[in-house]
């Protein structure tokens, strides 16, 4: 959300919430990257995790990232189910819940929106 409040209101690549004045142009720094680094690679912790860029693009000249899309889902699946991890985990731009699965399955993303069935959500 803080990337998306200096983007004209859009979402964007991992890459570009890691160095936000490589794809916003006229990036006023707030201090770095947007996102700890750790949270960069595509694996972490036992899980894997992706982005899921949707929705439509800023029009030109309005001084956001080209790259950028209007809607957004970010999952985690575990690696190896029961092993690595139990759950899995979807959030998405229209809801901004975390929804947290049970099954270890990955989660079907629609349009930026997370199509998951939630045990739990916060």
């Amino acid at each position: 959300m803080l990337y998306a409040s200096a983007n004209c209101g859009f979402f964007d690549t991992v890459e570009c919430l890691n160095a936000p004045a490589r794809c916003i142009p006229n990036f006023k720094p707030m201090g770095g990257s947007i996102i700890a680094p750790e949270n960069v690679s595509a694996t972490a912790n036992g899980y894997v995790r992706e982005l899921h860029l949707a929705g439509s693009a800023p029009q030109e000249g309005r001084g956001c990232s080209p790259s950028s899309r209007s809607a957004v889902a970010y999952t985690a699946v575990p690696i190896e189910s029961g092993s690595s991890g139990r759950h899995t985990f979807c959030i998405d731009s229209e809801s901004l819940t975390v929804c947290i699965n049970n099954s270890g399955e990955v989660p079907a993303v629609e349009n930026g929106i997370c199509k998951l069935t939630c045990d739990q959500t916060y």
